[in-house]
């Protein structure tokens, strides 16, 4: 774990965002990072824990203790200070509070939907220690009003409403996306065609263009943004763009990773930061490369020097 695990740095990009009782209060009304909660699943989540602390069954202890290893995940992420502990608990990955927000969702759902059961049977033993025993219509009857308020407590909600108009911006390809937009997406689709089985592209994953291997399977000098270039991949990173004037001190590293092309998706990044790779920069004008497709500003070249 010491060895593969993300590094220490990664998880400083992403600090703390509101205190621990908030992310607390957030986690049981299954409205986490400031999205308005749902009363009623926060209702039920609590019924959950009440029935796995009174019925005593096993897997329903499991699901508790998951919910709240997920809560305690979370709070990490989402509160505490930037310091070995939090680092220790969520790692790099999991500083992104985004990313335990949404694992939230897996445990608190079982819970819920305990709680309803729990809070169902105790107002049918209710009912019948009072001699009102259901008919088939009032049990029906009542399903149905299950389902209405179950659809009207989770569905049709403003944090409902919100979420989705949070997912459908940041999800659409347009000019304007932040990671990959329409005019790189429109390349992407084209590069199985383009690039060679085997071959693989030189790419600056801060721009979009590693996405390529994600979407299409075309393999990427690298995949992500917290990757330690090797020897090879830091002389592509820096030096690229040289290749035509010094093929003898950039070439070996280009065979040695097997790159034959070269994505230029401009220098816009998906957090708005700067993380430049001099390599993959000016290939319009540098000598040894040649322009093999474009789509708007996203061009797709050819390394012509090391063949």
């Amino acid at each position: 774990w010491v060895k593969i695990r993300p590094p220490y740095w990664a998880s400083l990009r992403w600090p703390p965002v509101e205190s621990s009782e908030a992310a607390l209060g957030e986690a049981l009304l299954a409205g986490p990072l400031r999205i308005q909660g749902s009363w009623l699943l926060g209702v039920l989540i609590a019924g959950g824990l009440i029935a796995a602390l009174r019925r005593r069954r096993r897997w329903l202890a499991w699901s508790a203790g998951a919910w709240a290893i997920c809560c305690l995940l979370w709070s990490a992420a989402a509160a505490w200070p930037q310091d070995g502990l939090r680092f220790w608990f969520v790692g790099g990955y999991y500083s992104d509070p985004y990313r335990l927000a949404a694992l939230l969702a897996i445990p608190s759902l079982p819970l819920a939907a305990v709680g309803l059961e729990y809070a169902l049977r105790w107002l049918n033993a209710g009912l019948r220690r009072r001699g009102l025993g259901q008919p088939v219509w009032a049990a029906a009857a009542l399903a149905v009003a299950v389902a209405a308020a179950l659809t009207a407590g989770t569905q049709a909600t403003a944090g409902m409403n919100a979420a989705i108009d949070v997912v459908s911006d940041d999800y659409q390809i347009n000019a304007d996306s932040p990671l990959v937009d329409s005019d790189e997406y429109r390349l992407i689709e084209r590069l199985p065609e383009l690039v060679p089985a085997g071959v693989r592209v030189a790419v600056n994953p801060w721009n979009g263009s590693s996405m390529a291997y994600a979407l299409v399977g075309v393999l990427t000098t690298t995949t992500h943004v917290a990757y330690e270039a090797s020897p090879a991949e830091a002389v592509i990173d820096n030096r690229l763009s040289q290749v035509g004037s010094d093929p003898a001190g950039v070439c070996p590293a280009v065979r040695e990773r097997g790159v034959g092309y070269a994505l230029d998706f401009g220098s816009k990044e998906v957090h708005g930061g700067e993380n430049p790779l001099p390599g993959l920069e000016n290939l319009a004008t540098a000598p040894g490369f040649e322009e093999v497709a474009r789509e708007g500003h996203a061009v797709l070249y050819k390394v012509t020097a090391c063949s």
